[in-house]
């Protein structure tokens, strides 16, 4: 019996990482575009936001709103580069990073829930 357990939560714990996976790389491949302060167009490594993308990645997993979203990356970016910035100026890649992370119904379309999956 533990044995099967312990393959029960092995596959539901994978399911969890890939899930954080793709929410990572979904906010990594927005706030990349970001570029902050220009660092990558300015030949800073392709890593250099990803301690932000990270933090943002894991805060915004049971959050449903773009103002929500882009409340977490006021945070986090006001925490690491010492800004005071207003979530307002951050609605835009919130709202990115929303819609890519809908899921999507047979057809391409959003299925309009509030949920991030």
């Amino acid at each position: 019996m533990r044995l099967l357990e312990r393959l029960f939560h092995s596959k539901a714990a994978s399911k969890e990482a890939t899930l954080d996976e793709s929410v990572f790389l979904v906010v990594k491949s927005v706030i990349d575009e970001l570029d902050i302060y220009s660092l990558l167009k300015g030949g800073a490594p392709s890593d250099e936001f990803d301690i932000e993308s990270k933090e943002i990645s894991s805060r915004i997993l049971n959050i449903s709103t773009p103002e929500q979203i882009a409340s977490v990356i006021a945070e986090v970016f006001n925490k690491y580069f010492d800004l005071h910035s207003q979530p307002s100026e951050y609605i835009k890649p919130a709202t990115r990073i929303k819609e890519l992370l809908q899921p999507k119904k047979a057809g391409g379309s959003s299925d309009g829930e509030d949920t991030v999956s």
